[in-house]
């Protein structure tokens, strides 16, 4: 057993931090397809509530301060923070039954939600929360909602055209809200207020108020002004492919979606296969040779502790002396155990093309192997998706020029003849350690947290004990077809997964999808 590191420990399997700078990638080309929604911007009538709480916000100043009204940062935050409260209390109790999945402050306000079960009331004060611009900032800009700049003091936004009309929509039937003036003034929200007003208010209940509603689908389908046309092309493309995704193969989630997608182009060898289809096919694939790169890191991190100090061929060595690896890896690639000493042309020969293309790749299963297995695990898995890749001929424009692709196709070509250990070691150190040890100390450097499982000392990578919990990208695919239920083109079913709506079906036959 390997001697305990002061820091070592399971809240130190830091997650979610790009330890290779690969989820970059992915992100991006994900990015250009969806219209500024993020992986934290879950539910869609955000985007009609935020213009008009911002609108009410305004009038209230000038109202009661006239032409010396100024923006009061600390006051504006704490009208944020009771409009994420009552949403919160009002998706609870609106009588839908429906979760509150995505809804800001769920985490921040249970006690309030406690004091409303216990006392029928509580004071909306709290002093935490009020990141609902921040977090829906992003999509409101994108689909001309919001702008950048502000005439109004310091505010960093200004309410467009379509923004207005938002508010419109809902100020026709909020003008005598008690919460309205609860998330402006202050006082006490109380269970008659919410069962009053809930519907006015929730996150699931967009139907309420018919005139919202049918704006707020229209921001998503019809082109607003201002608004980046190849931006808002590519959304729609988007919109109407995932919607499609769901109407021929019902009960999808996301992450099926996105591997029917992946095995459909393989499949066809990229013939036939449209602009949109082919993005999303690049996109998983950079989220496969991502998971793989960190399943590598893993597996190599994980044994430099154990050793506590290593090169990168010492660590691939101690793989070598180890008899067994996991039999999974023989049901998935054929080898009873690691094929170090053949050609990497012969380990490509055998790997069949159509791996992962029913199921996916599922990485929990994974990182719970031993070192060994894992890494054996992630190069076959690279070597796979990268057979898939050159299988498939495309005419459309790719995404991948800048991102590891090239890299990894000149290093495949470069050691064909050379066995597969040459190629591992090769991979390590240009492809993983090197590019952890770059990605860690440019965070670093901008004031991030220190993220370096392993330190160089002379020749020697030195492990700082911090483990490897080999991950992908949250994919903001599953939020669009969040804002897609909300809208009411599909149906959000318990298992995280869709369905497609009626009203879809109308918007895909109007887009001549359908027959």
């Amino acid at each position: 057993m390997s001697e305990a590191f002061w820091n070592l420990g399971e809240k130190t399997k830091i997650k979610g931090l790009d330890v290779l700078g690969y989820r970059r990638y992915d992100q991006a080309l994900e990015q250009r397809w969806v219209a500024g929604i993020t992986t934290i911007s879950f539910r869609a009538r955000y985007l009609s509530m935020l213009p008009w709480i911002l609108r009410e916000y305004f009038e209230s100043k000038l109202k009661s301060a006239g032409d010396t009204a100024s923006y009061d940062e600390n006051e504006f935050k704490l009208v944020l923070r009771r409009f994420e409260m009552v949403v919160l209390l009002a998706t609870l109790h609106d009588g839908t039954g429906l979760r509150t999945y995505g809804v800001l402050g769920s985490d921040l306000y249970s006690e309030h939600e406690q004091a409303i079960t216990d006392s029928g009331q509580v004071e909306a004060e709290s002093e935490r929360g009020g990141s609902v611009l921040n977090t829906y900032i992003m999509p409101c800009r994108a689909f001309g909602i919001l702008a950048a700049e502000s005439n109004f003091s310091a505010l960093p936004v200004a309410i467009t055209r379509i923004g207005e009309k938002l508010h419109e929509s809902r100020a026709e039937v909020s003008a005598q809200s008690k919460l309205l003036d609860i998330i402006l003034n202050g006082g006490k929200i109380t269970r008659a207020a919410l069962e009053r007003e809930a519907h006015w208010y929730s996150v699931n209940t967009l139907e309420s108020i018919e005139h919202e509603a049918r704006l707020l689908r229209s921001v998503y389908t019809e082109k607003p002004e201002g608004v980046d046309v190849g931006m808002f092309d590519r959304f729609q493309l988007t919109l109407i492919w995932a919607l499609h995704s769901i109407e021929i193969s019902t009960d999808y989630t996301s992450t099926e979606v996105l591997n029917h997608n992946y095995r459909n182009v393989i499949v066809q060898r990229g013939a036939e296969i449209s602009s949109v289809e082919y993005a999303w096919f690049e996109y998983e694939l950079l989220r496969r040779i991502h998971l793989s790169s960190e399943l590598l890191l893993q597996a190599f991190v994980q044994t430099l502790i154990d050793r506590r100090k290593g090169t990168v061929n010492e660590i691939v060595e101690e793989w070598k002396s180890e008899s067994n690896s996991a039999p999974v890896l023989k049901e998935i690639f054929g080898w009873s155990s690691p094929p170090w000493t053949e050609s990497l042309a012969r380990c490509e020969e055998s790997l069949e093309i159509e791996s992962f293309l029913e199921d996916g790749v599922e990485p929990r299963q994974i990182r719970i192997m031993e070192a060994l297995s894992v890494a054996v695990f992630a190069i076959g898995l690279l070597l796979v998706t990268m057979k898939q890749y050159k299988s498939v001929s495309s005419e459309h424009s790719s995404s991948i020029e800048s991102t590891v692709v090239p890299r990894l196709l000149v290093l495949i070509e470069r050691f064909q003849r050379e066995s597969m250990e040459t190629f591992l070691v090769a991979v390590l150190k240009e492809l993983v350690v090197g590019t952890h040890l770059h990605n860690a100390m440019r965070k670093m450097a901008a004031g991030g947290e220190c993220t370096l499982r392993f330190y160089e000392e002379g020749e020697e990578l030195r492990a700082t004990g911090l483990e490897v919990l080999a991950g992908r990208s949250g994919d903001r695919l599953s939020n669009v077809f969040g804002h897609l239920a909300d809208l009411g083109f599909a149906i959000r079913e318990s298992n995280a997964s869709f369905i497609l709506s009626d009203l879809g079906k109308e918007l895909l036959r109007s887009r001549e999808v359908l027959a």
